[in-house]
């Protein structure tokens, strides 16, 4: 069965040892907090703003005066928590190639849980967080499906619970294991879950 496949995928690594910046738009704040001074408030021109918010600057429920905050603040997330490119490098047991078999079996997983995009980009976010921090002996399933048990808590609305990680892994962790391997990356990453991914930016 399809489960049967992504269990086994599981066994199979978890068991082996650009364009120009826009101009940025001048927004004068203090003439909304005085209603005396409503018109010397500055017109916006909608025409400076990222070509991101092009097609949705007429709609006012999109708030585009703020859309070059919020990008700002986006790369500046990102930069924050961009990982050193060569961090697998720090890895002695866990190779490329099986982060990159562990990916792809979260990517079977996330598919047949049915998770949202966001499910997904931020797991990959977090697996590369932590093995940029801790350097492991094993367990490379049982970091991916930890990462991913945490991010469907602060993703999802309808999470999958603990025993759906344990049943897609084929018991090949207990619950205790699963949870141990939680804390350890909720206190690497400091319970702080505040992370850009890619999928913000598409």
């Amino acid at each position: 069965s399809h489960t049967h496949q992504i269990g086994q995928v599981g066994d199979d690594f978890g068991n082996s040892d650009q364009e120009a910046a826009p101009e940025e738009v001048t927004w004068n704040r203090s003439a909304h907090q005085d209603a005396n001074v409503r018109s010397e408030m500055p017109e916006l021109n909608f025409f400076a703003h990222p070509r991101i918010d092009k097609a949705t600057l007429g709609n006012v429920y999109h708030v585009s005066e703020y859309c070059q905050e919020i990008h700002s603040n986006m790369l500046t997330t990102e930069s924050k928590w961009n990982p050193n490119p060569t961090y697998m490098a720090n890895q002695e047991k866990i190779e490329e190639t099986i982060r990159s078999t562990l990916v792809d079996w979260l990517i079977q997983i996330h598919y047949n849980f049915k998770l949202l995009p966001e499910s997904l980009f931020l797991t990959v976010n977090v697996i590369e967080d932590i093995l940029a921090s801790i350097k492991f002996q094993k367990g490379g399933s049982a970091i991916g499906i930890a990462a991913l048990l945490i991010v469907t808590k602060y993703e999802e609305i309808y999470p999958p619970i603990l025993k759906d990680f344990i049943y897609i892994t084929e018991n090949e962790y207990t619950a205790e294991e699963i949870l141990d391997m939680e804390k350890k990356i909720l206190f690497a990453l400091d319970f702080d879950l505040n992370l850009c991914s890619s999928f913000r930016f598409l």
